[in-house]
């Protein structure tokens, strides 16, 4: 789906080759990620196949090799925004997704636009409530208000305060994206 996403969303703006699709991915979910020929072509096969994109063939003229340009068809800008509105395939990983959305906002209606951001801000909302509930009952386990849970007994002070760091800064993490969607929704 991501690779998807980022293909389609690419190709709305221009038709593209697919070294460049490769070079485009590898640079949205690098550092250390990328892309490789061997998962890239096969995915360009099968949205060619399905009728998402066409590829135009032409021979270079530097080399021997033919060329492919890819260019999104009518069904691939549909799939696009099936993709760009979906909310609920990818749940544990819709932060990542919804970063890749962010930069083809401009193919989607003000309302649309108002949705998807609403929801997001919904999602970081949600993750707040849970990192904060997590960090009050790491807090009450820390000074001994409430037992630990079954099969915690083992964790030391020490790791409890460990954790009491993590969830508050994943709780920050949040914060700063809840922030971010706000001044969105703004835009």
């Amino acid at each position: 789906m991501y690779y998807e996403l980022i293909i389609l969303g690419r190709l709305m703006y221009a038709p593209y080759h697919g070294y460049l699709i490769m070079h485009v991915i590898s640079e949205m979910i690098g550092p250390w990620q990328k892309v490789s020929a061997g998962t890239l072509y096969p995915l360009l096969g099968r949205l060619e196949r399905d009728g998402l994109i066409h590829a135009d063939r032409s021979a270079s003229q530097q080399s021997r090799r033919t060329a492919r340009t890819y260019t999104i068809t009518e069904s691939g800008r549909a799939r696009f925004h099936e993709l760009m509105m979906d909310v609920v395939s990818s749940t544990g990983e819709y932060q990542r997704l919804f970063h890749l959305k962010v930069p083809h906002l401009e193919f989607l209606t003000p309302a649309e636009r108002s949705q998807l951001l609403e929801h997001y801000r919904d999602y970081c909302r949600a993750a707040i409530r849970h990192q904060e509930r997590v960090t009050h009952e790491l807090e009450q386990r820390l000074n001994g208000s409430i037992p630990p849970p079954p099969g915690a007994e083992l964790v030391t002070p020490s790791g409890i305060t460990h954790g009491l760091a993590t969830t508050r800064h994943i709780a920050a993490q949040w914060h700063s994206e809840l922030s971010w969607v706000e001044q969105l929704l703004v835009m």
